[in-house]
């Protein structure tokens, strides 16, 4: 028997959606079908037919400590 609980605690979202569409979507990106898909909803990607490379940069709050920085590749 167990008398301790323990609990997962996050003080990041290291799961957020990328790309400038999705952000100005609210980050409501599963329906989409782009190229940062990849990093959103994988399934979206699968009529890619070039290769592709992305570099997404977001600076939030104008701190560089909360950055998020993403590269992505897709190799049809």
């Amino acid at each position: 028997m167990s008398l301790f609980s323990f609990f997962k605690a996050n003080a990041w979202n290291f799961a957020s959606p990328v790309g400038g569409r999705s952000s100005a979507m609210a980050y409501s990106s599963v329906a989409l079908r782009d190229f940062w898909s990849i990093c959103n909803n994988p399934a979206g990607i699968s009529t890619w037919k070039d290769l592709s490379m992305g570099v997404y940069y977001e600076n939030r709050f104008l701190m560089k400590e909360l950055s998020y920085k993403n590269i992505a590749l897709i190799i049809p």
